[in-house]
């Protein structure tokens, strides 16, 4: 591949990521006015919760696709249907104020707080997830994983969601919308199509392929679980210096563009120094950087450490060769539990979420169920399904049994549809569907029960 097919790939894919994140929180900002923010808190996290912890799904789905642009396609269709329900959601502002307000009131304010709202979570949070696992297998594909690259894409959606915060508008949003599609189409039109590009054949640690330590020891599963542990840490660290920052628009605009630069000079930081150099430089200097006393000093720990994704990135992809999007998937899921523990103060469902976790799984393993596929399948189904479960709950929108009962049963599909891509059998599928669901439930309700009984 030529060197002007690879700058077109990167550049696309990366104004592409631009524009989808500014998009999407543009029409969740546009949602949002002239009403109380704090009423649409869930569909927020629904959002975030829909575009990242689905991604390991849509990842492994990009994977196993032939025709990898029907999952941009597919993106842009769900970013086109958000843009008419904030539309929609919207109309509002074109009235005079009393009107507006009596309208709002009698009309739309319910529909944004029930099914509008929740419908352009759940478009934007897909339609975002296809996007991104897409980008992430396309740029390291047709790249050979050329870590500059990664880092180049990577780096663009940090300063489109500060863009798209500080200035959403209608002229914005359907600015964004037009250029992603005509961008989609001189995707579809340019792009190689073709599978694999090999680049993982050649790559070995110690005297062994990456490849075969996956599937022959449980050394390549150990380090990917501690790649995942580091972007982990990382989003916990980003937040964490940035929490006492008064979020001004000029400010956010600076906190976007830093992480972009650092997340775009970390591949050409281990270009130029070589990568065990570069990561002890990102380390070290992100931790001199963090005890520096001067507030100015917030920026330099947060460019470095944002210096470190394309390497997560990359190794990650050393470690699932022909696995480019479930490696993206896992990386950015495993950016959301900090994200929402620390901003949601969600430390509370950490618990019932474990004790889910725990309890289906022994459930499979009393089924028999021993492949580590469906196991791990079901950690992430679980973290899918049950986080949203209890924030609706804590938000009072399932508060009576008939209503959760409901919720359980939708979950009991939900659930039975992912084991069936990985059993291949309907009755299979929906007996661990089932009896995970029913047996935690239960257990739940006796803990519940105990509970009152003891205090």
């Amino acid at each position: 591949m030529s060197h002007v097919q690879t700058y077109g790939i990167v550049g696309i894919s990366a104004l592409l990521h631009f524009l989808v994140d500014g998009l999407c929180v543009c029409c969740l900002y546009l949602m949002v006015c002239p009403f109380d923010a704090s009423q649409f808190v869930g569909y927020f996290i629904l959002y975030n919760v829909l575009a990242f912890l689905t991604q390991p799904l849509t990842g492994y789905m990009v994977d196993r696709l032939r025709h990898k642009h029907w999952v941009l396609l597919a993106s842009v269709l769900l970013l086109t249907l958000a843009t008419m329900i904030t539309i929609v959601l919207g109309l509002s502002s074109n009235f005079s104020p009393p009107f507006r307000e009596g309208l709002g009131e009698g009309l739309l304010l319910p529909f944004r707080e029930g099914l509008g709202a929740g419908l352009l979570s759940v478009l934007l949070g897909l339609g975002n997830s296809l996007f991104h696992v897409w980008g992430g297998q396309q740029v390291a594909v047709h790249t050979g994983n050329d870590i500059r690259s990664l880092g180049v894409f990577v780096s663009t959606g940090a300063f489109g969601l500060a863009v798209g915060a500080v200035f959403f508008s209608w002229w914005l949003l359907f600015g964004f919308l037009l250029a992603i599609c005509l961008l989609a189409i001189v995707a579809v039109r340019t792009l190689p199509h073709r599978e694999g590009s090999g680049y993982t054949q050649g790559t070995v640690v110690g005297n062994r392929p990456v490849s075969s330590l996956l599937h022959s020891e449980g050394l390549g599963v150990g380090l990917l679980l501690l790649i995942i542990s580091v972007v982990a840490l990382r989003s916990w660290l980003c937040e964490d210096l940035t929490s006492d920052i008064t979020r001004t628009q000029t400010m956010v605009l600076l906190l976007g563009f830093t992480a972009m630069l650092g997340k775009a000079a970390g591949g050409f930081l281990c270009k130029w120094l070589g990568l065990v150099w570069a990561v002890l430089l990102m380390v070290v200097a992100t931790a001199v950087s963090y005890f520096l006393p001067s507030y100015l000093f917030t920026f330099l720990p947060l460019f470095f450490v944002n210096c470190t994704m394309p390497v997560t990135l990359w190794l990650a992809n050393l470690l699932l060769p022909r696995r480019e999007g479930l490696a993206f998937g896992l990386l950015a899921a495993a950016l959301m539990p900090c994200y929402l523990l620390t901003d949601f103060a969600l430390g509370a469902y950490a618990v019932p979420l474990v004790g889910t976790i725990v309890i289906e799984l022994g459930v499979l393993y009393f089924l028999r169920e021993r492949r580590s596929r469906v196991l791990w399948a079901s950690v992430v189904i679980n973290v899918l399904t049950n986080l949203p479960l209890n924030l609706l709950i804590r938000h009072g929108w399932l508060g009576d049994l008939p209503s959760l009962l409901i919720a359980e049963a939708v979950i009991v599909v939900v659930e039975s549809l992912c084991y069936l891509c990985l059993v291949r059998r309907w009755r299979q599928a929906f007996i661990y569907g089932l009896l995970c669901n029913a047996v935690s439930f239960l257990v739940g309700l006796l803990f519940q029960f105990l509970y009152m009984i003891i205090y």
